[in-house]
């Protein structure tokens, strides 16, 4: 099955291939994604059934399809949503009114603050802005917000974040179903 790549795009994480061929489909929980094999033949590479663009990946065959797995999880922000959604607790704040909102993950401190020049994370002892309401606020509210701050910001990326998202990304790698795209 070969399948079109756009064009060349200014992301660095995307491939800009003219054709590429599935090799496998993974399916993790209801996702489905195609893996392929760069050009060069030492790099995989990514999509959902509905995207276009592939993306690259750092984990290769020898790394085994766990570690991929684990990869394409933290990589895509449905996901990470539905990450935030059943591992962020709030402790205490309101979400859509000024002032701190606290959170646990998995143990960690999260937290959010709104004042009136925007939303701010708190990303390894240092606050990050999410939002400057300029606009171009972030259509969102409540919950939603919060984990599309998290998300912007790359909050889920930082050092205090990284080993949860990895444990937990493991996890749900661990039940990834491989199949040949014949």
């Amino acid at each position: 099955m070969q399948e079109t790549i756009v064009e060349a795009t200014t992301d660095a994480s995307c491939i800009s291939a003219a054709r590429t061929d599935a090799f496998a489909r993974m399916t993790i929980g209801q996702r489905t994604y195609d893996i392929a094999e760069a050009a060069d033949g030492t790099q995989l590479l990514f999509r959902t059934e509905c995207e276009e663009k592939w993306m690259r990946l750092e984990h290769t065959r020898d790394d085994g399809w766990t570690k991929i797995a684990g990869e394409i999880v933290r990589s895509d922000p449905d996901v990470m949503d539905h990450f935030l959604s059943t591992h962020l607790v709030r402790i205490d704040g309101q979400f859509d009114e000024m002032g701190e909102v606290s959170f646990d993950l998995l143990g960690r401190d999260v937290r959010l603050r709104y004042d009136t020049s925007g939303l701010f994370v708190r990303v390894a002892d240092e606050w990050v802005q999410a939002d400057n309401f300029n606009g171009e606020a972030m259509p969102l509210r409540g919950r939603a917000r919060c984990h599309a701050a998290l998300l912007r910001t790359d909050a889920m990326q930082s050092d205090q974040m990284s080993p949860a998202m990895r444990e937990w990304s493991g996890r749900i790698a661990r039940g990834a179903r491989v199949i040949p795209v014949l």
